[in-house]
């Protein structure tokens, strides 16, 4: 038998999460010492904001998701922005917070403001930033969380608040011996390319990939910089795709908003952006559709099919959009002969006819 806390962090340490940033605190003293005492690495910084920041740059540079340590009430406000900055850019993040004990933990009940000190109700404030929230409130909970929770803590943002006096309790399993939950598997969306798309693929002399965070972070990535390596195309960054620039062959440049240069001018004169893993919101397009490659259709590839929608809501006719993952896209591209035609297409990678306003923004 072992604590709670000690449980979970072995856990965590089982599915990649041995670093964690933080900020001491008494609600969360106890999960600290858990990770010191389990071999795992914990780093204090200056205020809990700075550790969302350390979790966000540590999986940028290392690809492997990290954990920051909170305390209850201030502990959790200050670190928001951090924890922000992981959900908005994709980056998986695992939070654990302290809450007052059982007994004091009673506001709602009760419907006032506070009764344990500095209790919040931190998951209700959370839920906007996190992709996944849990309340480990009992033995009970803490089983059914190992169980259907955490297989997939490292894909997302999970916020996770335990009581205080939950930590400490002495567990009669182990968590490392319970059989995880079977996920059932998503079926492969078959792709099609309609006979328009065929036609505008065939006929287009500019085309240029776009590829963003979504690219980089993507499965078989290597697989997929491989396929567009090979294709004689431009390829544009944005600010969250740009850890690939010395990747990919035929770099241009960032584009957006934020990033005048030969990039933007490309995709203004391009006749069709296809768009990898980007988001197209207006830091990237602006803030007038019509202005961003206004000659082009654009091809849209994104497997959350919420941002697709809004996607063709804002671009209209001349989006099309694939709600499926990169690399299937990719490979059925790859396979249909139409993949062919891109490799001699070279006469739009000469950068002398938009040297002379390589600083012209998009809009």
């Amino acid at each position: 038998m072992q604590e709670l806390s000690t449980d979970l962090i072995k856990k965590l340490k089982k599915k990649g999460i041995n670093t964690f940033f933080g900020v001491i605190g008494g609600a969360c003293a106890r999960i600290i010492e858990a990770v010191i005492k389990s071999g795992g690495k914990y780093y204090p910084v200056l205020n809990e904001q700075a550790a969302g920041y350390c979790a966000h740059g540590y999986y940028l540079s290392t690809r492997k998701t990290a954990g920051i340590i909170l305390t209850t009430g201030p502990g959790f406000t200050n670190a928001v922005s951090g924890i922000a900055a992981c959900y908005y850019d994709n980056v998986p993040l695992v939070v654990l917070i302290g809450q007052v004990p059982k007994t004091l933990n009673v506001a709602d009940k009760f419907k006032t403001k506070m009764v344990g000190f500095q209790e919040l109700p931190h998951l209700k404030i959370g839920k906007n930033l996190a992709d996944k929230i849990f309340c480990i409130n009992s033995e009970k909970s803490y089983k059914r969380f190992s169980k259907y929770s955490l297989p997939k803590i490292d894909t997302g943002v999970s916020i996770i608040e335990i009581l205080d006096d939950v930590q400490r309790l002495k567990v009669k399993f182990s968590a490392n011996d319970l059989k995880e939950a079977k996920v059932k598997k998503n079926k492969k969306e078959k792709i099609n390319f309609s006979k328009n798309f065929l036609k505008d693929i065939k006929k287009t002399k500019k085309p240029i990939f776009l590829l963003g965070a979504g690219f980089s972070r993507a499965r078989e990535l290597r697989k997929n910089l491989n396929f567009i390596n090979k294709l004689n195309i431009p390829v544009g960054l944005s600010w969250g795709g740009q850890e690939i620039s010395r990747k990919v062959k035929k770099y241009i440049g960032i584009f957006g908003q934020h990033s005048p240069g030969i990039a933007n001018n490309y995709i203004r004169n391009s006749s069709i952006v296809i768009c990898l893993g980007i988001s197209l919101l207006q830091h990237q397009a602006g803030k007038v559709q019509n202005n961003f490659a206004p000659k082009a259709k654009i091809v849209f590839v994104n497997n959350n099919l919420n941002e697709c929608k809004r996607a063709k809501k804002q671009f209209g006719k001349r989006l099309i959009y694939f709600n499926c993952e990169i690399s299937d896209f990719l490979s059925c591209f790859n396979k249909s002969y139409i993949s062919n035609l891109f490799y001699k297409k070279d006469q739009y990678l000469s950068l002398s006819p938009l040297i002379k306003n390589q600083n012209a923004p998009v809009n």
